[in-house]
């Protein structure tokens, strides 16, 4: 029910353009007009296509398949390794898995004032983007590592929110680097992000059960979810939120 409210404010408040929303002024319009580009005569058609020839169109991409890897884990087996490895009672379990998206619900919010702070400060969206991201991917992989070896429970939760939360700043980053990147062509880099983020989703807890069953046990299943963070990172490398790419949406 509250869906189908939220969808109602939705259709009754929001536009495709600032321009057809009932309640826009004329000085608002003109300040929003300032920062964009003219695409009126911009022909989408094949920007799909023209993205697969790009370095970033795919790092960018397969950045959120190992993103969504390392968030998996706490989405589907979280608290079965709660419950079996730490044995924490049911009523345990459900506090504790819901922490580190406590965690990361606060991170979001706060990758998001960083990157304004970084932006205004160094007038670089690189700067605002990419480092942010790289530090997310290496702390929440470094912090998982730890929490898989850590004995005492408290200290493990601690460093699961540290890691979960950690996401955050990647989170934060994505989103804004995949409209530097597409422009008026953004539906496409998006909507590609979240194809690859739908895919590990879908396999992510066969995955991680063979990770179990082939390293031994969890502590070697979260080191190779780990590792995958440390390829997200390295993936940023590749990703250039200043330089848009070229020919997507023209």
């Amino acid at each position: 029910m509250l869906g189908v409210l939220l969808g109602a404010a939705w259709w009754t408040w929001f536009r495709d353009e600032p321009k057809s929303h009932p309640r826009i002024t004329p000085a608002e319009l003109a300040t929003i007009a300032a920062d964009q580009d003219d695409d009126t005569a911009v022909d989408r058609h094949g920007a799909f296509l023209r993205g697969l020839r790009s370095v970033q169109f795919w790092a960018i991409g397969v950045q959120y398949f190992f993103l969504i890897l390392v968030q998996s884990f706490y989405t589907t087996w979280l608290p079965t390794y709660l419950m079996n490895v730490r044995h924490m009672s049911l009523r345990e379990m459900g506090v504790n898995a819901s922490l580190p998206w406590v965690a990361l619900f606060v991170m979001v919010f706060v990758a998001g004032w960083l990157a304004d702070v970084v932006l205004w400060a160094t007038g670089s969206v690189w700067m605002a983007r990419v480092p942010a991201a790289m530090v997310g991917f290496v702390v929440s992989a470094a912090a998982l590592i730890a929490a898989s070896r850590a004995a005492d429970v408290v200290a493990m939760m601690a460093l699961l929110c540290v890691s979960l939360g950690a996401i955050g700043l990647v989170q934060a980053s994505i989103w804004s680097a995949t409209q530097d990147l597409g422009r008026s062509a953004t539906g496409v880099v998006s909507g590609r992000a979240n194809c690859w983020g739908n895919s590990v989703a879908f396999v992510d807890p066969v995955f991680t059960a063979y990770l179990v069953e082939w390293t031994g046990g969890w502590e070697g299943a979260l080191l190779g979810i780990a590792l995958a963070g440390g390829a997200g990172a390295v993936l940023w490398l590749l990703v250039h939120p200043q330089r848009p790419l070229s020919g997507l949406s023209a």
